[in-house]
């Protein structure tokens, strides 16, 4: 009975414990190191509307994006909106264009994010050290004496390698009507091994509205905008 139970206590731990590493597994942690200035002349001023628009990405990156960084600041109660919304990629615009159609919606900001580079960090965890294994021998004969080794298998390294992708962006803040940039920040987020470039461009998003709130760029509140 005490064997069962000893048992069934090791079954229940392990369990604990590969569920854990599941977890872990599955959460996709990303690590972001960022950098901003907030012009002096505008700070205190608060802005409850903005249009994000990503440039120069690929569409499911730039969706990514947009969607996350809306979210985001619809969740701090501040109405946004999407910048494929007001221009559609299947369509060309000037910058002046897209000043005077941002212009026209009423909002009071304009969030502009384009990415800087975009490297895969290769990282080699070797698994254990191959060891020769074998015998040595020795002798002499027709062409002389010497001693060998008989190896069981060839030397090397075993291991994994872990592709960590990492982007860098920039974003602007832009005071509508006059488009004044008030606030600049680059970010660099790292993702872990296999993660695609729109799930990192998604971590990014909402750490940057994270970062834009503990600027003091925004201010929370607690009505939360619908889309």
């Amino acid at each position: 009975m005490k064997k069962k139970t000893l048992l069934s206590k090791r079954f229940h731990l392990l369990a604990v414990i590969v569920g854990f590493c599941l977890l872990t597994a599955c959460a996709q942690v990303t690590n972001t190191k960022s950098t901003s200035f907030f012009d002096p002349a505008y700070q205190g001023q608060n802005f409850s509307s903005i249009i994000v628009s990503a440039e120069g990405l690929g569409l499911s990156e730039r969706h990514a994006i947009e969607g996350e960084a809306v979210n985001a600041l619809r969740a701090q109660g501040i109405r946004a909106m999407a910048g494929g919304t007001l221009f559609p990629p299947t369509r060309d615009y000037t910058n002046d264009a897209k000043r005077r159609m941002a212009n026209e919606t009423g909002y009071e900001a304009v969030l502009t994010i384009t990415n800087i580079s975009k490297d895969i960090h290769h990282d080699f965890v070797e698994s254990a050290p191959f060891e020769p294994r074998g015998s040595v021998y020795g002798g002499s004969g027709y062409y002389g004496s010497g001693v060998g080794v008989g190896l069981g298998f060839p030397l090397g390294r075993s291991g994994t390698v872990y592709k960590e992708p990492e982007a860098t962006y920039r974003a602007s803040f832009h005071k509508l009507p006059s488009y004044q940039k008030l606030w600049i920040g680059e970010f660099s987020t790292r993702g872990p091994n296999g993660m695609e470039w729109s799930d990192v461009g998604r971590n990014f998003a909402d750490y940057l509205v994270r970062k834009m709130v503990s600027d003091g760029l925004i201010q929370p509140s607690d009505i939360v905008e619908k889309p």
